[in-house]
């Protein structure tokens, strides 16, 4: 590489990391013919303190992944940094997934079904369909989401509804 590729690449790593911990590019260098020192290779550090959350953390990596991945040709090491940047991603999209998932609150499929079968007749304590079609479902922590169901029209009877009614009723 000639110097100015060698500043190019490292300036594309310092301005796609700037939102990040970015050091000053440091450049190896040699004589040329001409008695001048030309940069040969350069290296920028870039980081990050990770902190509780989860998802700043997760648009920190992929900050660094791009900043990695910036100059025209990433060499060895910068294809290294994103692979690693690519396993934060990983691991804190899953972390933000299970979060959101908590903050939802929903209960479980077993422990729902468990209700439902204690207190059969308690509509409260599961799932009761109103007048109004509103679904209220009763979660772990004692408190009821309120979810707004669909108009549902009435399904014909095939077996007793002549063709030509059937047809009639779904708009054809």
């Amino acid at each position: 590489m000639d110097d100015q590729k060698v500043r190019a690449h490292e300036q594309a790593h310092i301005s796609a990391g700037r939102s990040l911990n970015v050091t000053p590019a440091t450049f190896d260098y040699e004589k040329g013919p001409d008695g001048k020192n030309y940069a040969v290779a350069g290296e920028v550090q870039i980081g990050f303190t990770p902190t509780d959350d989860y998802s700043d953390n997760l648009a920190k990596a992929q900050t660094l992944r791009n900043a990695a991945l910036a100059p025209a040709e990433p060499s060895s090491q910068d294809m290294k940094v994103a692979q690693d940047a690519q396993r934060m991603i990983t691991e804190y999209s899953q972390k933000v997934n299970k979060q959101k998932m908590e903050d939802v609150n929903f209960t479980s499929p077993s422990a729902e079904s468990e209700s439902k079968t204690e207190n059969s007749t308690d509509k409260d304590s599961s799932q009761a369909s109103d007048e109004n079609n509103n679904l209220s479902v009763k979660n772990n922590q004692d408190t009821v989401d309120v979810f707004e169901l669909p108009e549902i029209a009435e399904v014909p009877d095939f077996n007793k509804t002549p063709k030509s009614r059937v047809l009639s009723n779904i708009g054809l």
